[in-house]
């Protein structure tokens, strides 16, 4: 059986140092930077706003001014979507990609509410990774050269964001382990033993 891993994560709790230590384990492939270029080259965007409207809602303005005009398409029209429209489409590439994904089975995916969009599916085994807020912020500072109150703030704000990206587009409570097979701290176990249960983890489940 093909098994797809999704990895969602706290800002700076090393998941794509622990992703790309999953991939050296199973040899699944790694499916990052591929899908946000897929998707701009799809739309006609830029990689950036690609994932700009993965990881933040439209600002409340845009949202209530499409509720509006909802009724109204004529009003407004024009040859530009709205924020609105263009993270709709942007989250429907998104979804139909990641769903292509895991029908090839043996990958890896890191962020994009990938547990959400492939759900409760045998194939998938859902990871969310967290750590202590200083441990995070001590790789923030060292991985960016930012001290200690700009990673904070950083780490912060990033993880605001996909909670209000996760519960405005998804209803999901960001981190509910409910949502999730495995629940790990990467400060407790390491980049390497992280991945090394998350290995374990996927041969177990293709030997079931």
């Amino acid at each position: 059986m093909g098994v797809t891993v999704t990895i969602s994560r706290e800002y700076g709790a090393a998941a794509l140092s622990v992703a790309h230590a999953v991939q050296a384990r199973t040899g699944f492939r790694l499916v990052q930077d591929q899908i946000a270029a897929v998707v701009a080259a799809r739309l006609q965007i830029s990689e950036e706003s690609v994932v700009e409207h993965l990881e933040s809602p439209p600002p409340l303005g845009e949202r209530i001014l499409s509720g509006l005009l909802g009724g109204a398409p004529e009003i407004g029209a024009g040859p530009h979507p709205s924020a609105v429209d263009l993270g709709r489409s942007v989250r429907a590439e998104i979804e139909s990609i990641i769903r292509g994904v895991a029908d090839e089975g043996d990958a890896i995916t890191v962020g994009w509410i990938a547990n959400m969009i492939l759900g409760r599916r045998p194939d998938v085994l859902r990871v969310f990774l967290h750590a202590p807020m200083e441990w995070r912020i001590a790789r923030i500072m060292e991985s960016f050269n930012l001290d200690a109150t700009q990673a904070r703030r950083e780490v912060e704000r990033v993880d605001a964001d996909r909670r209000t990206f996760a519960k405005t587009e998804y209803r999901l409570a960001y981190g509910d382990p409910h949502h999730y097979d495995l629940v790990l701290d990467t400060s407790t176990f390491g980049v390497e033993g992280t991945a090394a249960i998350i290995a374990d983890a996927v041969k177990t489940m293709r030997e079931g």
